[in-house]
């Protein structure tokens, strides 16, 4: 009987899905199945996702929902005791589910466990990638500072922890961070030392949209974690996004969504060779959100190597 779930939810990433499934598939723990669930796509996912036949693999083709929703209906289909998430862009080593599968059964006080991860190009080159946070505390003082502490495709979780806290608010995307909070306050957080995950850079993830509506589940997630602390009520997600903020407040939040944008276009040019591209990005990345820009940078010098994928 299978020990672990991995949820891989599509969404048109015809040009990665395959890649995506077969570094899961070759995973070297025994006792795992992948549930993929597709999300609407209109592109040629769905006919990559027919042709699998590997009898490790169930796919499901859903109409279009949402990030959050379709990683609930797997939590909800689910039958394993733990729960692993990928993303359909990314690549993980052979080991992970592993590593993850035995510091979890090891260490029964930790309710997810994440790896270091490292980013790459399209072109398959690795670039400059910040370290994690191990320990429970320094993760939850990170997540409640809206500082990366976590990559969700790298989570490995109890499955009954997951239900316990109700499972994702938001629908849509920046559903990560919210869940994250509230499973700090329910059970201990973890990163192993090891690289186990690739996350590709690429012109879908470096979308102003999709990045300002990232932000906003950030700041949702810690707004609420704020409200739970003080015993007072929490608002959906619509409620707190039609809030009246102050006009500065706006402001830097535009400035550091353009940021992020700034600084995976850094990334990609790196990837494709062109450090004076890179730089002018990085450049605008740090002026437009110093500090931010200032942390992630002193991660990555400070970066030690570590064992897992190069």
């Amino acid at each position: 009987m299978s020990r672990v779930t991995v949820i891989m939810p599509v969404h048109n990433a015809a040009s990665y899905l395959q890649a995506a499934i077969d570094s899961v598939l070759l995973q070297d723990a025994p006792d795992f199945k992948l549930l993929i669930i597709d999300d609407g796509s209109d592109d040629r996912s769905r006919e990559i996702l027919e042709l699998q036949s590997d009898p490790r693999v169930e796919v499901v083709f859903r109409p279009r929902s949402g990030l959050g929703a379709v990683l609930n209906y797997g939590i909800n289909q689910c039958t394993t005791p733990y729960v692993a998430r990928m993303d359909a862009d990314d690549l993980c080593a052979p080991g992970r589910l592993r590593l993850q599968l035995e510091f979890l059964e090891s260490h029964p006080d930790v309710g997810a466990v994440g790896t270091q991860f490292i980013y790459f190009a399209d072109n398959g080159r690795s670039l400059p990638s910040p370290r994690l946070p191990l320990a429970h505390d320094e993760i939850t003082r990170l997540l409640s500072n809206g500082n990366l502490a976590l990559v969700h495709a790298s989570l490995m979780f109890r499955t009954e922890a997951l239900r316990a806290v109700g499972g994702y608010r938001i629908s849509g995307i920046g559903e990560d961070w919210d869940l994250f909070l509230r499973l700090g306050e329910t059970t201990r957080l973890a990163n192993l030392e090891s690289r186990l995950y690739r996350w590709r850079i690429h012109p879908g993830n470096i979308n102003l949209k999709k990045i300002a509506t990232e932000q906003l589940g950030i700041r949702y997630a810690r707004y609420c974690a704020r409200r739970r602390q003080a015993r007072l009520s929490e608002p959906d997600l619509q409620s707190f996004s039609m809030r009246a903020e102050p006009v500065l407040e706006r402001l830097q939040q535009v400035c550091k969504s353009l940021s992020l944008v700034h600084y995976r276009l850094a990334l990609r040019s790196f990837g494709r060779g062109s450090g004076l591209q890179g730089g002018l990005h990085l450049t605008i990345a740090s002026v437009l959100a110093p500090q931010r820009s200032i942390r992630r940078i002193a991660q990555m010098v400070r970066r030690p190597r570590t064992p897992g994928l190069a």
